[in-house]
């Protein structure tokens, strides 16, 4: 399979790329979900 860029291999280059600009990455099942209604909150405002 040499020469093909599958998914995996996508997804880690977009993450290290977003690291490298100061944006860390979690996974979704290690995040707080109280952070949810600061987020719903915010695309309500950006949406209306």
């Amino acid at each position: 399979m040499k020469g093909k860029f599958i998914e995996e291999k996508l997804e880690q280059a977009f993450t290290e790329l977003i690291a490298q600009e100061g944006y860390p990455h979690t996974l979704g099942t290690t995040r707080d979900r109280k952070e949810d209604a600061v987020i719903k909150s915010y695309l309500k405002v950006s949406v209306i």
